[in-house]
C-alpha cells in the first residue's frame, strides 16, 4: 500500500485560536453568526507542540477505498442507510454515503482524487486505526492543535495564506458546488509549510472533542491543553472539524474556526487528514 504523502511540522510554539478584538470584529461584520460559536476561538494563547507530521492532502476517495476493501468496513453512513448534503441547503439523504456522495444519483467514478466525504468521526478514527496497524507507525487523526499550527504557522496567519480572504484561490462559497481534487488550488493557497485544502473543499475532523454533546457551552475551552480529557477517543461527544468547506464562506474557512458535530454526523463536506507521530 502507499502511505500519504506528508509535510514535517516543526517542533515549537505557534499561536493558537483568536484574539477578543479580532472576534469582536468578526461578529460585527458578520452578526447572523452565533456568538456562543466564536467565543470558542477565545482566548488567544501559545502552545507547543513536539515535531509531527500531517498528510500534505486530506484522504482522498481512492485511498480510503483500499481500506475499505482491506479491512471489510462499512462506514456509519452506510449503517445508518443515509447521509446529509448541502444543495445548498442541509438535508438528509436515503443512500448518501462516500460513494454516493449526493446520494443514489451519484458517483465518485471522476472523483477518485477528492476527499472522501459523507464519513463520520468513528470512520476517520477508523482509518486511521487501519493505516497504523498496516504500516507500523503511529498513524492518528489530527488533534486540533496539530491541523491549526499545520495550517497557520507559527505566526498568526487567518488563512493558510496569509491575512487577506482571497476566494477565489480556494473552493469555497459554494461556487463549484462540489468538492475539487485535492490540491487543486496549489500551491498558492497552501500553507506555510506546504499543505493543501486546508481552507474550503470539505470541512475536516480532528481527534479533539469539546466535551459535550450540545453545541454550547462547551465543556472544555480555551487554553487547549492535551491532557485535560479534550482528547479523550471514548468520549460520544461533539468534535471538532476544521478548515471550511466548498459550500462555506470566510468566517467558516479561518484556520481558527471551531465547528463541533456530533461523532456520527456525516455529510457531502466533511472528510478528515491524518498526522503521525516521530
Amino acid at each position: 500500500m502507499k502511505e500519504p504523502e506528508l509535510v514535517k511540522i516543526p517542533a515549537g510554539e505557534f499561536f493558537m485560536g483568536s484574539t477578543r478584538e479580532e472576534i469582536e470584529e468578526l461578529l460585527k461584520r458578520f452578526p447572523e453568526i452565533e456568538k456562543e460559536l466564536l467565543k470558542r476561538e477565545i482566548p488567544q494563547h501559545k502552545v507547543n507542540l513536539p515535531e509531527y507530521l500531517i498528510g500534505k492532502y486530506p484522504v482522498a476517495n481512492k485511498e480510503f477505498a483500499e481500506f475499505i476493501k482491506d479491512a471489510g468496513y462499512k462506514t456509519t453512513a452506510e449503517e445508518q442507510g443515509s447521509g446529509f448534503i448541502f444543495v445548498p441547503e442541509f438535508k438528509e439523504v436515503k443512500g448518501a454515503d462516500w460513494q454516493y456522495p449526493f446520494g443514489p444519483d451519484s458517483n465518485i467514478d471522476n472523483k477518485v482524487n477528492h476527499p472522501v466525504v459523507q464519513v463520520s468521526w468513528y470512520d476517520a478514527v477508523e482509518y486511521c486505526n487501519w493505516l497504523a496497524s498496516k504500516t507500523g507507525k503511529k498513524y492518528h487523526l489530527t488533534t486540533e492543535a496539530e491541523w491549526e499550527k499545520a495550517a497557520r504557522g507559527a505566526d498568526k496567519k487567518i488563512f493558510p495564506w496569509g491575512n487577506n480572504w482571497k476566494p477565489k484561490i480556494c473552493n469555497v462559497e459554494y461556487r463549484i458546488k462540489d468538492t475539487t481534487p485535492v490540491g487543486r488550488f496549489s500551491p498558492q493557497s497552501d500553507s506555510p509549510y506546504g499543505c493543501a485544502d486546508m481552507c474550503g473543499n470539505a470541512f475536516e475532523w480532528t481527534s479533539t472533542t469539546i466535551g459535550s454533546t450540545e453545541p454550547w457551552p462547551a465543556k472544555f475551552k480555551y487554553p487547549y491543553k492535551l491532557n485535560d480529557g479534550r482528547e479523550n477517543m471514548s468520549l460520544k461527544t461533539r468534535r471538532v472539524g476544521r478548515g471550511g468547506s466548498y459550500s462555506r464562506g470566510e468566517i467558516y474557512c479561518r484556520t481558527t474556526f471551531r465547528f463541533a458535530d456530533p461523532p456520527s454526523d456525516r455529510y457531502s463536506a466533511q472528510g478528515f487528514r491524518v498526522a503521525l507521530e516521530i
